[in-house]
Parts: C-alpha cells; sequence; structure tokens
C-alpha cells in the first residue's frame, strides 16, 4: 500500500463511537480476534512502542502512533461509560490538569477508565451498587503523581479506608517509572509488617501510567489481600494469556504476544516465564522500554536469576544507561559466560574503551560456537574495522597529504591539515554514535542478543511454561 493511501485510512478511522468488550480488533493477516479492555490498551501500546521498527517512513509513523493513542483513549472512555462509575470521574477532572504540566507527555488524559478497571477488579464488591458506595477524595496532586482516598464499606465487612497513587510516567524514558518501582518495592518489603502498617492491595501499570492501591494491613476482608492481578479473571479474560502469547509466538505474531505476556506477568507477579517471554519478544521488536520494565520487575522477584540479571542488564544498555548496565554485569554469577563478555565488549566500544572492547571481541571470535554470539561479534568488528579505515586511512591520509605538499611547496595542499585532523577526531564520536544505533537496532536483524538460552544451565522461558 502506497504512502498517501495508508495516510488516507488512517484520517477516515472514527475515534468517537463507544465500543464494546470484549473488543474485536482485525490483525495484520486480516483475522479478528477479541481482547480484554486491558489486553486491547496494551496490544496499542505495543503498537506504538514498536512503530519505528514496523514502518520506515517518518510521516506513516507518526500517523500510526497518534492513531494508536487515539485508540487507546477511545477504549478508555468507553470502558468507563459502559463500567464506570461517578465517583472515579474525578480522577479525570485532576489528571488532565497534571497531564497539562508534563513536558513531552504521552500520557492519554482519560485515565478514569483505566482506574475503573482497576477498582473493579480489586474492590470487594459485588455489585455496581456495591461499588458506587465507595467514595473517592483528592488527598495530594503534583506534577506527576496523584493521591486519593477511597472509602467505602462492603456488604457484611467493616468499613474500609485505602489509598491510591496514580502515576503518569509520561515519556518513554520517564524517571516517573522508577518512582513507581521503587515505591511498589518498598511496600513488597514490609508485606507482613502488621497492624497498622500500610500495605500492598494491588498494583497495575501500562505503558503511560502505574496505578497503586494501597490500605491498613488487615484492613481486608478475608481472602481480600491479594495483588489484583492474581485474582480471577473476568469471563472475558478465562483464557490463560501464557498461553496465548505462546500460541502468537509460534505464528510469528510478535506484536500480540508482547501484549500477552505483559498481562501474563501482570496476572501472576511469580510467573517467570511470563517475563522472560516479555523481555525477549520485546527485544526482537526495539521495544526497549518495554524489555527494561519487563525485567526490572522480574528482577524484584527473582533477584539471584542469571538470565533476568542478564537481560537486566541488556535492556538497560539497550536504553542507553551505561552505568546501570555495568552493575547489573557486576552481579553476573557467571561473569565468563560468552553472552556476559560480548555484553562487557559492547559496553567498552559504546563508552569509545576501544582497548578493552576490541581484544575481548577476539577472543569472543575464538573462543565460543554460540551462533548468535559469533553474528554479534562479526558485525561489531565490521563496525570497528570501518572506524579504523576512517580514522587512519581517512584522517591520516589527509593529514600525510597535506604534510607532504608543504614540504614540497604546494603550500594549498595545507588546507588537507585541518581537514585531516577533523576526520580524525571526529570519526571516533561519529563511530560510537553508530554504535549505539546498532545496539538500539531490534534484535531481528540487529545484534540478536536476548537468548532466551544464552547462559549455560539457564531454563528455556519457552519451554514448559508453569
Amino acid at each position: 500500500m502506497d504512502k498517501a493511501r495508508k495516510l488516507r485510512r488512517y484520517n477516515r478511522k472514527d475515534y468517537t463511537q463507544l465500543v464494546d468488550f470484549p473488543v474485536e480488533i482485525v490483525g495484520r493477516d486480516g483475522s479478528v480476534q477479541q481482547y480484554s479492555f486491558e489486553d486491547a490498551v496494551s496490544l496499542y501500546h505495543r503498537r506504538v512502542a514498536s512503530a519505528q521498527s514496523r514502518y520506515d517512513d517518518g510521516d506513516i509513523v507518526a500517523a500510526e502512533v497518534r492513531h494508536c493513542r487515539r485508540r487507546i483513549e477511545q477504549l478508555r472512555r468507553s470502558y468507563f461509560t459502559r463500567y464506570g462509575w461517578a465517583a472515579v470521574r474525578l480522577v479525570d477532572r485532576h489528571e488532565r490538569s497534571l497531564s497539562a504540566g508534563l513536558k513531552g507527555s504521552d500520557a492519554s488524559s482519560e485515565l478514569a477508565g483505566e482506574v475503573a478497571a482497576f477498582l473493579r477488579r480489586t474492590l470487594p464488591a459485588t455489585s455496581r451498587l456495591d461499588l458506587e458506595a465507595y467514595h473517592i477524595s483528592l488527598l495530594n496532586h503534583e506534577a506527576h503523581q496523584g493521591v486519593y482516598c477511597i472509602r467505602g464499606q462492603p456488604q457484611g465487612s467493616e468499613s474500609l479506608t485505602l489509598l491510591l497513587y496514580i502515576y503518569r510516567f509520561g515519556g518513554e524514558r520517564s524517571p516517573i517509572r522508577e518512582q513507581y518501582l521503587a515505591f511498589l518495592r518498598i511496600l513488597q518489603q514490609v508485606q507482613g509488617g502488621g497492624q497498622g502498617v500500610e500495605a500492598l492491595v494491588a498494583h497495575h501499570h501500562t505503558a503511560d501510567c502505574g496505578l497503586i492501591l494501597t490500605g491498613r494491613a488487615g484492613a481486608m476482608p478475608e481472602g481480600d489481600v491479594l495483588n489484583a492481578a492474581e485474582r480471577d479473571p473476568p469471563a472475558e479474560e478465562l483464557d490463560d494469556p501464557l498461553r496465548a502469547a505462546l500460541l502468537l509466538m509460534r505464528r510469528g505474531n510478535r506484536v500480540e504476544a508482547l501484549a500477552r505476556f505483559t498481562r501474563a506477568y501482570e496476572v501472576s507477579p511469580y510467573r517467570r516465564v511470563a517475563y522472560m517471554g516479555a523481555i525477549v519478544v520485546a527485544d526482537q521488536l526495539g521495544a526497549h522500554a518495554e524489555a527494561l520494565m519487563a525485567a526490572t520487575m522480574a528482577a524484584r522477584y527473582f533477584p539471584d536469576d542469571p538470565m533476568i540479571i542478564y537481560h537486566l542488564a541488556l535492556s538497560r544498555l539497550r536504553t542507553g544507561d551505561h552505568a546501570a548496565a555495568a552493575a547489573s554485569l557486576a552481579r553476573m554469577p557467571q561473569p565468563g559466560e560468552p553472552p556476559v563478555v560480548l555484553l562487557e565488549a559492547i559496553l567498552a566500544l559504546v563508552e569509545g574503551r576501544i582497548g578493552v572492547g576490541r581484544p575481548l571481541l577476539r577472543q569472543l571470535g575464538r573462543d565460543t560456537d554460540d551462533v548468535a554470539v559469533r553474528r554479534s561479534v562479526r558485525l561489531l568488528r565490521a563496525q570497528i574495522m570501518a572506524r579504523d579505515l576512517l580514522r587512519y586511512v581517512g584522517g591520516g591520509g589527509l593529514i600525510a597529504a597535506g604534510v607532504i605538499g608543504l614540504a614540497t611547496g604546494w603550500y594549498v595542499c595545507g588546507l588537507l591539515l585541518p581537514l585531516g585532523a577533523f576526520v580524525f577526531l571526529g570519526a571516533q564520536a561519529a563511530w560510537r554514535r553508530q554504535v549505539q544505533r546498532l545496539v538500539e537496532a531490534p534484535s531481528v536483524g540487529g545484534l540478536p542478543l536476548a537468548n532466551p538460552v544464552c547462559l549455560r544451565g539457564g531454563r528455556d522461558p519457552l519451554e514448559n511454561p508453569q
């Protein structure tokens, strides 16, 4: 399909209609699949994250991203209209003014639907009337975060007072994600701290927001002090998202598989295979922010797992956080394994330490039979050869020609000296940027670094799912 036709199709989309749930979405192969609200929102977020890897034209990428964000707003607005209640509307009033202060925010202002779905899965209630009995009030309203108090009395139980924290992540590398994860880690560490301690009740995150619900320990009715994601899913989500993700992987449908893997670890945070699937597929798509989110969450639950530590280091390297990547590599229990040595070599190269990275690549070229590692080594050594040719043959040749010209009286050749110096010195900086672009590229067609069986003794996360 040509560019003009694609853009016309985007312009004809109607985002004003209310949708039903489960929602029917047409896949790229023309098949129609049904998605729950959460899975549909995740699907469109994955499409935003992978737009640049799926399309070469900047205008089409922008149109795809704009379309997906408007679909997310439509889904949230529709869900609230069909299943929300009046008290939750307060969230949108405050979150719209909050989002206006976020520089470069890509977050939707239609969060009431997201909050309503989260609370419906979490709050003790058997009907919509029970939900409408909960009162919501604003406690604190900051640039990237809102804190709300929820009060209500489930049937046959004492009154409840809960706190709802809403984080707006903004852009892909927003530090608010880390604040959300840090607070979540603190709550998990104090879980079971006794009566009166603020305890985690439930949490949920998407690419643009994070939700945390807390309450006084022991206040929730028996059997209700659970992560919201651990509850039995509603009827529309009875199929195991992990099995669906594995099936989509076998069909080659990575974008939808990533959404299902993400949903699977949200439903059960101790399901290691779901984290690994999300990390590997996100890396293949070039959705490195999503891989980092999955790896960071996985590390909270499996802090000593070498496979997860490795992929956390990889996702940090992919997103340009070199210091954090080095810290993760330092924790590896198998530091001499070829994939780990390869990451150390890449980290040295992107930081300009050629004298460290080059011998490590040379060693890997001799010592490993790992196909993925050898392919990455060949790509990186070709980059180093191109850098050397440009620097020493190009820059050095121009400098030598300038010196010879001056020595023989061709003074105009003196102009070659500054040009040669510029090429010689600038080649290093340009080369480092090129290597970083190679590192940031999707692993399909780029550096195949995310490998579920890349460490000896590691379990294949795509086999024998729990």
